[in-house]
């Protein structure tokens, strides 16, 4: 074992809440756990473009993001999946069909239909996603390159019929009753860290993962001690090793102290 570990946070609901965004306690230790010699990484079902630069600025300079369709590593990138443009379109048809509002994201785009006039919809646009508003573009048949696509839950949506249409190719993350993720089979946080870590030369058994949610139970399961904040769901508090505090609570600076790392 080495005495340098990597510790992989995910983003929403691990170490930002979009009431404050990153709390004062997480900021400072992430500041020193590169002061000892450790590395943080980014571990995000996020898309890319998604990723605000002030959570970057943190001090991340590895960044796997897209629930591990891209892995960055000192901005060189290692590993880089897109769907094609046909599977796209289909998806964002049976999202209609299905009755959810889409949401295709891609690496360099975050894509919505300006039709819908729901706020919730636009609620996650103009309020969640606000550092990021040049990256927005209207879904456009035949020109929406995404790698994957969310679904925002209406009270039309029929769940199990669209979960019935893609779960033989894509993995399924139901967010809280508010957002249907498709993940193609294959990709999770946990293969995009398989990648970073072969390019570092470490062993999973030299690694943290925080997280809070369904998609990050790979990684908790993965890393060499999985950690679940104090406001995870309780599937995810049963995958880990140890339960932190919620975030808000400085649950990210807890956890590292306990382990020694700050």
């Amino acid at each position: 074992m080495s005495n340098r570990k990597v510790i992989f946070f995910d983003i929403d609901e691990t170490i930002f809440r979009a009431k404050y965004g990153v709390c004062a306690s997480t900021k400072i230790a992430i500041r020193e756990l590169i002061a000892n010699g450790h590395i943080p990484v980014i571990n995000t079902g996020r898309a890319r473009c998604m990723i605000f630069p002030s959570l970057i600025n943190l001090g991340f300079k590895d960044i796997l993001s897209g629930a591990g369709s891209l892995v960055e590593h000192e901005n060189e990138v290692l590993y880089k999946h897109d769907l094609p443009l046909s599977e796209i379109d289909e998806m964002v048809d049976s999202f209609y069909e299905f009755g959810f509002y889409p949401i295709p994201e891609g690496h360099e785009k975050l894509y919505y239909d300006p039709s819908i006039t729901d706020e919730k919809y636009h609620y996650l646009f103009d309020k969640l996603y606000y550092e990021v508003k040049d990256s927005m573009f209207p879904i456009e048949k035949g020109n929406t390159h995404a790698m994957k696509a969310c679904g925002l839950i209406t009270k039309d949506s029929d769940i199990l019929g669209l979960k019935k249409k893609y779960s033989d190719k894509y993995d399924i993350c139901d967010h809280h009753g508010k957002l249907l993720e498709l993940i193609p089979k294959g990709l999770s946080k946990q293969s995009a860290m398989k990648v970073l870590l072969k390019r570092l030369n470490i062993g999973r058994e030299d690694t943290y993962a925080f997280g809070d949610s369904d998609n990050d139970i790979p990684m908790i399961e993965y890393a060499g001690v999985g950690v679940a904040m104090g406001n995870a769901c309780e599937v995810c508090k049963n995958a880990s090793d140890y339960v932190t505090n919620d975030l808000a609570d400085d649950g990210v600076y807890k956890a590292l102290m306990h382990f020694g790392l700050i």
